[in-house]
This record gives C-alpha cells, sequence and structure tokens, in this order.
C-alpha cells in the first residue's frame, strides 16, 4: 500500500537525501520510490543510492537521460505515481550560459511538467526552485555587502537582496548565469506550460536558501542564516501533507535560523491548479499554509463515505465538500433510501453538493454485490461510518451482527479496489470501556490501548457491537494489507445538518430542551463536538503517517449542571423554564493523541452545547415552550 512517488536528478546532492527520507518516511512503509538517473540504474557509481536503507524493496532507478526531451523514458518514470518531486536542474557557473545552464533548466521543466500532466491520479507536483529566483545578487556598496529582508512573494527581478550571504564578493560573478536560468525555469512551470498543461494536479515551487548548502561545500559556514539540505527535505516532503492547519515541530538549528523564502505562484495556469505554498519561517519555525485555487470538479481526488445520513457521516460530507476551499474532493456516500428521495435533498443542498456530491444507493452494505463495488469504484479514500447507533431492537440481529458484518463487506470490498490508499473506520470509545467503566484502564486513564472486554450482549449490545466490529477491521487490515486507521469518538454532541437528523445524540439534546422544571436533568457525560469527529476522519485520512486508533473526546466529562448552566446562560428564555442539573464528579480519558498526531483542535465544551442547542431549534427539531422562533424573512 505503499504510494508511488517520483524524483527527478536522483544523484544530485537534494535529490538524494530526499530519495533517502522518501524511503525512511512513515517508518519506510509510507513511499515507493522511482527517480530518474542519467547513467545506466546498475551503474557501480550509482551503487550509493541502491545501499540506502530500504532502497531494495522501494527504490526504482530509471535512465532518463536528458529530461528536456520528451518521450518514453520520461513517461515510464512517470508512470503511475501520486507525487512528483521535480528536482532535477543543472547547478554548475562554467559552460555557455545559455545552452548550459539556462535552456536545460527551462526546458527541463516545461518537458517535466507537460508529461507530468498526462499521468492519472497525480495529485501535486513540488518543484525545487531556489532563493535565486526572490531576489538579485547582492552588490557591494563601498567595499561592504548591502543587506536587506527576502521574502518569497518577490520575483528575482523585484528585490535587491543578501541572496548569498556567505559567499565571498569574489565569487558573485560565476553566480549570475544560475542565479538567472533559476526564476526562468519557475516562470516556465507558472507562465509558459498551457493554461491546463498541470491537469489537476498540484503544483508548488520551494525557493530554498543556498547559504547553509553552499556554506558545507565551500568550507564558508559562519553568519547569514540558511537551510540545510537535511532540513530542505523534510520541507519539501510537508508540501504533500500542506492542509488547513499550519503545522508545528518543524525547527531550524537554533544557530541558523531558516532564512529560506518560498513563493506561491498566483493562479496563471487557470483552471485545474490546486496551489500551496510553504511561507518563508520566522524565528526557525517552518509554517505551511494552505492556499487552495481553482480546481476542476473532474480533477478532484474521489472518496467515499458510507452511511451518508447519519449524524456523523452528513457532517464528514459537509465537511469534505468543504475541504480545500471546495475543490480538494468528489464525495460518492452511500445511502440506503433512493438516492432522490426528498428526504435526502438537504444532502444534495449541501455547498458543492451539486458539483462534487454522488449519492449511491447501498440497500445492505452487508450483503456484498454490485451496488457496494460500483460505491467504491475508483475511489482513493474510504471512510466507513455506517453502524446501527441504537439501543432497541434484538441486540444480535439488529445491533451487532450488522455492525460486524458490514464492517466485514466493506473492507472485503475495499481490497478490491485499485488505488485507494486508506480506510478510514469509525469505531467508538465504547470499544475501549463498557457504559459504567468496571474494566479499570491499563494506565493512569483510559487511552487508545485500553479494549472493553467486560459489555455484555445482554445489557450492552451497542458496546459489544462497537468492540466486534473494530476488531473485525484489524483483522481484514492485516489480512487483505489494507491501510487502516480507525476513529473512537465518545458521546458525540454538535450542531446537526438538517431538520430531518434524529438518532440518540438529537434526542438526549432535544429531550433536555424540551423538559420542565419538574425534571431537572442528572448524569454526567464525557462528549465530543460532531464537527470534530469529522475532522478527525478527514486529518487521519490525509496525513500519511497516521496510524492506529485515535480516540476523539474531551478529556474530562460534564455535569448535567454544567449542561443547563451553559444553555441557561446561551438562552436567557430558557433560565426559568429549565432546572438546574445535578452535579457529579468528572471521568477522564487521555485523547491526547489525536491533538498531537493528527493536529486536532478540540471545539470548547460550552459552545458544542449551545451550537447543538441553537441548530435544534433553528431547524425545529426541538420545540421548547420557552422557545419563540424567530419568523423568516
Amino acid at each position: 500500500m505503499a504510494e508511488l512517488v517520483c524524483v527527478t536528478g536522483a544523484t544530485g546532492y537534494v535529490a538524494s537525501e530526499l530519495v533517502k527520507q522518501l524511503l525512511a518516511a512513515g517508518g519506510g512503509t509510507r513511499y515507493r520510490v522511482r527517480a530518474t538517473v542519467r547513467a545506466d540504474p546498475s551503474s557501480p557509481r550509482l551503487q550509493y543510492l541502491r545501499d540506502l536503507p530500504g532502497a531494495a524493496e522501494r527504490l526504482e532507478l530509471v535512465r532518463v537521460p536528458d529530461l528536456a526531451a520528451p518521450g518514453d523514458a520520461l513517461a515510464a518514470a512517470l508512470d503511475g505515481a501520486r507525487l512528483l518531486f521535480h528536482v532535477a536542474s543543472p547547478f554548475r557557473f562554467d559552460g555557455d550560459p545559455t545552452a548550459d545552464i539556462v535552456q536545460p533548466a527551462v526546458q527541463g521543466t516545461r518537458a517535466v511538467l507537460t508529461a507530468a500532466a498526462a499521468v492519472p491520479g497525480l495529485r501535486r507536483v513540488v518543484v525545487t526552485s531556489s532563493v535565486c529566483g526572490a531576489g538579485r545578487q547582492p552588490r557591494a556598496v563601498g567595499g561592504r555587502w548591502r543587506r536587506s529582508g527576502l521574502r518569497g512573494e518577490l520575483w528575482q527581478d523585484r528585490l535587491v537582496a543578501a541572496l548569498l550571504q556567505q559567499v565571498a564578493a569574489g565569487a558573485a560573478s560565476p553566480w549570475a548565469p544560475y542565479v538567472r536560468a533559476l526564476p526562468r525555469a519557475v516562470e516556465a512551470s507558472w507562465r509558459a506550460c498551457p493554461p491546463d498543461a498541470i491537469g489537476g494536479a498540484d503544483l508548488a515551487t520551494f525557493r530554498w536558501a543556498h547559504s547553509v548548502v553552499m556554506s558545507r561545500t565551500f568550507g564558508n559556514a559562519g553568519r547569514g542564516g540558511g537551510v540545510g539540505v537535511r532540513l530542505l527535505c523534510p520541507l519539501i516532503d510537508m508540501l504533500n501533507h500542506a492542509g488547513d492547519e499550519t503545522p508545528s515541530g518543524l525547527h531550524a538549528p537554533a544557530a541558523a535560523p531558516v532564512a529560506a523564502a518560498t513563493r506561491l505562484a498566483r493562479p496563471r495556469l487557470g483552471r485545474g491548479a490546486h496551489l500551496d505554498t510553504v511561507a518563508g519561517a520566522r524565528g526557525g519555525r517552518a509554517a505551511l499554509v494552505d492556499r487552495s485555487a481553482e480546481r476542476a470538479p473532474e480533477m478532484a481526488e474521489l472518496v467515499c463515505v458510507t452511511g451518508a445520513t447519519g449524524y456523523v457521516a452528513s457532517e464528514l460530507v459537509k465537511q469534505l465538500l468543504a475541504a480545500g476551499g471546495g475543490t480538494r474532493y468528489r464525495v460518492r456516500a452511500t445511502v440506503r433510501a433512493d438516492p432522490s428521495s426528498p428526504r435526502l435533498q438537504y444532502l444534495r443542498d449541501l455547498p458543492g453538493a451539486a458539483e462534487r456530491l454522488e449519492l449511491v444507493r447501498v440497500p445492505d452494505l452487508a450483503a456484498p454485490g454490485d451496488a457496494l463495488a460500483a460505491a467504491l469504484d475508483g475511489a482513493r479514500l474510504l471512510f466507513h461510518v455506517a453502524s446501527p447507533f441504537r439501543f432497541d431492537g434484538d441486540p444480535t440481529a439488529d445491533i451487532v451482527q450488522p455492525a460486524v458484518q458490514g464492517t466485514r463487506a466493506v473492507l472485503t470490498a475495499a481490497a478490491a479496489v485499485p488505488g485507494l490508499r486508506r480506510v478510514v473506520v469509525t469505531s467508538s470509545v465504547c470499544a475501549i470501556h463498557d457504559m459504567n467503566r468496571k474494566q479499570p484502564p491499563k494506565g493512569a486513564a483510559y487511552c487508545e490501548d485500553d479494549w472493553n472486554e467486560v459489555s455484555t450482549l445482554e445489557s450492552e449490545a451497542y458496546w459489544v457491537s462497537k468492540v466486534q466490529a473494530e476488531r473485525a477491521a484489524w483483522a481484514l487490515a492485516d489480512d487483505l494489507g489494507l491501510d487502516v486507521v480507525t476513529i473512537l469518538p465518545n458521546f458525540v454532541l454538535g450542531p446537526v445538518v438538517s431538520g430531518g437528523q434524529g438518532g440518540v445524540s438529537v434526542g438526549f439534546m432535544r429531550g433536555i430542551l424540551e423538559a420542565g422544571r419538574d425534571a431537572p436533568l442528572e448524569g454526567s457525560w464525557t462528549i465530543n463536538d460532531v464537527r470534530d469527529v469529522a475532522a478527525a476522519h478527514i486529518l487521519a485520512a490525509e496525513r500519511p503517517e497516521a496510524k492506529g486508533r485515535y480516540i476523539v473526546s474531551q478529556p474530562e466529562s460534564i455535569s448535567a449542571r454544567f449542561i443547563t448552566d451553559t444553555l441557561k446562560a446561551a438562552f436567557p428564555a430558557a433560565a426559568a423554564a429549565l432546572a438546574d442539573g445535578g452535579a457529579a464528579e468528572a471521568n477522564r480519558i487521555d485523547s491526547s493523541r489525536a491533538v498531537r498526531e493528527l493536529g486536532l483542535r478540540l471545539t470548547p465544551v460550552a459552545e458544542t452545547v449551545r451550537d447543538m442547542a441553537a441548530s435544534l431549534l433553528e431547524h425545529g427539531i426541538a420545540k421548547p415552550a420557552w422557545f419563540t422562533a424567530v419568523p423568516a424573512s
């Protein structure tokens, strides 16, 4: 299930380090690397690449004598790649400035990107540019170098800056052809390519500082900033994972704060280009910011969601349609009813649904057949959310069997889908502990290491269903070679997508809002926001390093008194109508792994309670006597 990526110019200084880190990514499981070289791949000179850890199993060297010459060799190198790192470019100061430096850089970029446009499923191209594309050679003034800040949004012809702060004045002249070549190559990728040349692939240029790289080569370590090759490669790789959040944890050495600048080229390629940028680092921290441009709907990545009408799944569909500014995903979602049913209009009315949402009828997920296969066909990601959330009916036939058999059928069908790279399965904290916490945690608090082993079919059938369904998912992941991640929400609250939604969570909040003073609320609940649960699913799908189980939950339970106090503060009319809830001792669960590894940000619990109540009132799901709806204008 490792993803195929292509790197051009593998023997280069940066590219060879990039190949090394790609092979090591995800503990050596994330990528298969196909790398272009000019020499015979069996050449003894390339033995150092073949000796890299993981190379024997996951590195393929492909001979492409001239990247600037389109042909079968280049097409074969790119065939099937999901990511392309175009690193190859002449880094020299001798020879003919035009023929030996500028033309190979520009023509190579054009040829590689044009060939990339013909590769189905290629989702991003990362082009290695240079700070040479952001600023001119520094000029000596009175024998001293003039210094100024280097900003990635400026092109080479717009900034006089200290481009190579660690290169002596005498070295300035030989750099001139190279300084001219890099911005022209980058301009070729943004301006010279035809409007649809990149198709649906993403393109990001990484303008990296030569100063530290050059100081290591020429022995001129010393003053000034810069980014070394070992920091550069993670930054390039992180372009693959750029999302709506700013990741942290990537730091430059304290003695060499990052002076690199990168630039997001403006959307010059017309429709079909999805562009991200790497912001210049400040204070030693590299920051990634997502900047999504127009992308043709047909180029968005296809994902599948099971059980789209559910409380969590409908929010997930909503967030997937909105991801990347509404350009990242096409969503195919399974429903049990006729997709044209008026009851499903709220899904068809979601922003972006008209262009990028397809509802597919699968009456019974537990029954393998053409309907399920058609729903999964062509999907790159699968979110298996559907599962009975009920406490009535026959414990085995209505709760446990549908959950387990549905999971088995969906994952078995998923294993037959070419190109499906990950399955995210919705489990539950019910698979961690029983309802009354009779089984103590292994550590100080319940966490992903715990499994519920005490719930019984007679008393806690829903808990049993979640345990057995998740265990079935992990067993199938091993047997079928699927990349599976599970999300384990606690009691889900938060706003609903539609007035037609019901279920346990909705009924819980509706009952509180409609209760009178003679029905005081008692108890405590460890909750999470439905929006956080959906976001966790997407983060788990998008981050290649995600693995195993992730609890999504507030770390402490809330009491009935907290809920009623929050509602009274939010809705003054409810103050006299609702009885005060009872107090309760807090229970704790360790949900830090999702925050730490996925970058999930939990919604404040009071906001969850307020927003859910407001949505039920707005949609007319809850109709307490104290609430007067505002007439529609």
